[in-house]
């Protein structure tokens, strides 16, 4: 929540064009009703998706890009 509330920061005094995309699995309600909880919460553009994380993850790798998943947990994987 903490970046959440960073990237609002930034993205209301037009220091970045801040986006959120968050990507969850098909079957996973707890972490797409976590998406809506945050999307209503957090002024910054937010796209929930459950289709295109295999794209994203393909093209962050064909990049050569590191992949940092945050989830509600506060965890990384």
């Amino acid at each position: 929540m903490d970046i959440l509330k960073k990237l609002q920061t930034l993205h209301q005094n037009n220091r970045t064009k801040a986006k959120v995309y968050w990507y969850y699995e098909e079957d996973d309600e707890d972490i797409l009703e976590a998406g809506d909880d945050y999307q209503a919460i957090i002024r910054v553009p937010f796209e929930i998706d459950s289709t295109l994380i295999v794209l994203l993850i393909s093209l962050t790798i064909f990049l050569g890009l590191e992949i940092i998943q945050l989830n509600p947990l506060n965890t990384i994987k």
